[in-house]
């Protein structure tokens, strides 16, 4: 809206539409979002439920629960690591944590892997012969 004033009189509204009103503005948002809530619903074959994988322990070491910090970047989110003979085998984020309040960032929830994983490089490669 754009008040003008014309000499001593009361300032006028000017309403700077752009060719649809309030009310035409609020049906088409709510038929958009009617169609996207029951395309959503129609979609279901396409999205499966999420299954957990169970893993396995070789050994039946006692599994210690530590407090700490991620480091995948600045914010210092807290979660709980699993640590089971010195290895880490799990993780859980800090739901009591103030910065974080029990979410994960996919860097954060991929933390674990970058130590543990088995396609990480665990010793200089070197090149011998062209290869």
């Amino acid at each position: 809206m754009k008040l003008t004033r014309n000499s001593n009189a009361a300032p006028t509204v000017e309403k700077n539409t752009l060719g649809i009103s309030r009310r035409q503005f609020m049906k088409q948002a709510g038929i958009t979002s009617g169609g996207i809530a029951a395309a959503s619903l129609l979609g279901t074959g396409m999205m499966r439920k999420a299954e957990a994988k169970v893993q396995t322990v070789a050994h039946d070491a006692p599994t210690e629960i530590k407090r700490t910090v991620c480091s995948a970047c600045a914010v210092g989110c807290g979660l709980y690591a699993e640590v089971q003979n010195g290895v880490w085998t799990g993780q859980e984020p800090a739901f009591d944590h103030p910065f974080n309040s029990g979410g994960h960032c996919a860097k954060g929830a991929s933390l674990r892997y970058h130590t543990h994983s088995y396609k990480r490089v665990k010793y200089p490669m070197k090149l011998e012969g062209g290869k």
